[in-house]
């Protein structure tokens, strides 16, 4: 996972990422996003006992099984097949309540929604929360925090094409992986330019690319 940090709804809060998928017809790519005041990004916000609801219901899924479409948003789509997967549901649920204790050790003042995330204002059912503007940060030794953004991207490794993310920040910083080292944008421009990096294998690849790992 990796730090964000998010300004709205409810002011400046700092999370976690956490790389899942969401099963909306097809199984999605993407990101519970846990914050300190307990609220957990799901494609909308929820409270800790509504994740618990999403994860039963099978909103929020660890494993797609073979055969199923995987949506990468901003990358692709592809076929699972003999997929080999690390995370289980209570692994998934022991790491956002850890995400959460990270940025709030005592876990006091955390969101409850009573039950739900919809409430009703002027005869229309809405969401209690509003969108999130989260983005990644690179914390700093000094404790300061510099925004960035992510891209899913492949790279290159013993011959392998390995999904991860690029994340590329404010002051001209980047990394490939939430825990790459530290380089800069010109050297990721670079690695793209060689092959290292890149939005996908070459065509002929995709016949025999079966492991898909996120980093």
């Amino acid at each position: 996972m990796w730090p964000i940090r998010r300004t709205k709804p409810v002011g400046v809060r700092d999370g976690f990422a956490i790389p899942i998928f969401i099963r909306n017809l097809q199984y999605h790519l993407t990101t519970v996003d846990a914050y300190s005041d307990g609220a957990i990004d799901v494609w909308g916000f929820v409270d800790r006992s509504l994740f618990e609801a999403k994860l039963r219901s099978g909103w929020v899924w660890p494993q797609p099984p073979d055969g199923a479409t995987m949506s990468i948003h901003n990358l692709g789509s592809c076929i699972c097949q003999d997929g080999e997967w690390f995370r289980e549901k209570a692994d998934l649920r022991d790491t956002v309540l850890e995400a959460i204790k990270l940025n709030n050790p005592t876990m006091i003042h955390l969101l409850n929604m009573g039950g739900s995330d919809t409430e009703t204002r002027d005869n229309v059912r809405c969401a209690k929360l509003s969108l999130a503007d989260e983005h990644p940060i690179r914390r700093c030794a000094d404790g300061s925090a510099v925004p960035g953004r992510e891209v899913p991207i492949f790279a290159l490794a013993a011959g392998k094409h390995i999904l991860t993310r690029a994340f590329v920040f404010a002051d001209g910083t980047a990394r490939i992986g939430a825990a790459g080292p530290l380089t800069t944008v010109d050297f990721v421009f670079k690695d793209i330019d060689s092959g290292k990096l890149g939005l996908g294998p070459p065509y002929e690849k995709f016949v025999v690319f079966r492991v898909c790992e996120v980093i």
